[in-house]
């Protein structure tokens, strides 16, 4: 039931399209101009699931609800400028240990059912 509450009240893409127009604004320029080095966009859960509203993504991490948001989680965009190509991943830890290691799962963006998308297309 949490689940499909969150979906509806959050990730429902017609809401989020005036919602999330911000963060997803700023992702998406940023990727645009192709850049080299880092840019950091620091947000919350209500950020990452404005992203998957906007920007069709999906993930899911081993035991976990749809589109979880763990503290210390992120998701990260990787331009690689040569071949204009975006792979997303999301990044989190459990907390089952005191390493704080990450772990990586890959996001679907579900316009071509891939991590990667061309940013000519």
């Amino acid at each position: 039931v949490h689940s499909i509450d969150r979906y509806v009240g959050v990730v429902v893409p017609e809401i989020q399209s005036q919602e999330g127009a911000s963060i997803t604004e700023h992702v998406v320029n940023a990727l645009a101009d192709g850049q080299p080095g880092t840019q950091i966009f620091v947000g919350h859960d209500d950020q990452m699931w404005s992203l998957a509203a906007t920007l069709d993504l999906f993930w899911e991490a081993k035991g976990l609800p749809y589109l979880p948001t763990l503290p210390g989680s992120m998701l990260r965009f990787d331009l690689d400028a040569t071949t204009k190509t975006v792979t997303v991943s999301y990044m989190y830890t459990l907390f089952t240990n005191f390493t704080g290691d990450l772990s990586t799962t890959p996001v679907t963006i579900g316009a071509v059912n891939s991590n990667a998308v061309s940013l000519d297309k």
